[in-house]
């Protein structure tokens, strides 16, 4: 579910965010990348970023199981 499939340098998004999660490991910080998970669905959006109040309560629910997942 890349949400961003559509922006004006996809190839260069792609880059950052894969630096990113790289840097963010390096030193030791969590990061949570819900893109693929089921859950969260192309329709749940109104656009890019911005999500419909219907996905609201799958969004959160999907991000509470993952930071469950990291944190002690």
């Amino acid at each position: 579910l890349r949400l961003y499939k559509n922006a004006y340098e996809p190839a260069l998004l792609e880059r950052y965010l894969r630096d990113m999660a790289d840097y963010l490991k390096d030193n030791g910080v969590s990061y949570l990348d819900l893109d693929g998970d089921p859950r969260i669905r192309p329709e749940d959006f109104s656009d890019s970023i911005h999500i419909f109040p219907s996905g609201v309560e799958r969004y959160t629910q999907t991000l509470a199981d993952a930071l469950k997942a990291i944190l002690p």
